[in-house]
């Protein structure tokens, strides 16, 4: 099925995927251990949302 230009648009937009309940948990537990990150770094290819 093909989809416009307008409806991808919506779709993505309607993606709220940041800072969910999971992440925010996986990140305490990680700097609790000592692991230090980055989120969303913009110097790595594809924008991954945690980055050592």
């Amino acid at each position: 099925m093909n989809k416009t230009k307008e409806q991808i648009s919506y779709n993505m937009h309607q993606v709220k995927s940041k800072d969910t309940k999971i992440e925010v948990m996986l990140r305490k537990e990680l700097w609790s251990r000592g692991l230090r990150y980055q989120k969303d770094s913009k110097k790595v290819f594809g924008k991954p949302d945690i980055v050592f």
